[in-house]
């Protein structure tokens, strides 16, 4: 998960640094990539400790947050943070790029944060089954 969300950063900053379809495309890439191979090993984490009679709830319940908050949340935070901070021609690309940076960034802190916990929890809801 860590890696992913590094390499969907480096996606957006390669978006954001080029306006030639050599490092556009690349970074479109990476970020599609990165974002979904992220968003993946999360969603691989859950079945592990998740009772399965609920698996269905649980996983049902990460995909509509993940939706909400990326299509919800998504555009206007990218919005006021070009509003804000870029007001001029590239600001759009600027902004595109901070969103992704700032949410790349949390997300490999909070792996890197929960991991250990995560291990432990996995290993134990495995020993009981």
């Amino acid at each position: 998960m860590t890696l992913g969300a590094a390499l969907a950063v480096c996606g957006a900053a390669l978006m954001a640094s080029g306006d030639q379809a050599v490092l556009v495309l690349p970074g479109l890439f990476l970020l599609t990539a990165g974002g979904g191979a992220a968003a993946l090993t999360a969603l691989g984490g859950l079945a592990p400790i998740t009772r399965p009679d609920m698996h269905g709830s649980v996983v049902s319940v990460y995909l509509a947050v993940c939706a909400v908050a990326g299509t919800g949340l998504g555009p206007v935070l990218t919005g006021l943070i070009s509003d804000t901070f870029f007001p001029h021609a590239e600001g759009l690309a600027r902004a595109l790029f901070l969103t992704i940076a700032i949410a790349g960034a949390l997300a490999i802190v909070l792996s890197l944060a929960g991991a250990e916990g995560w291990r432990r929890l996995a290993t134990k809801s495995q020993n009981s089954h």
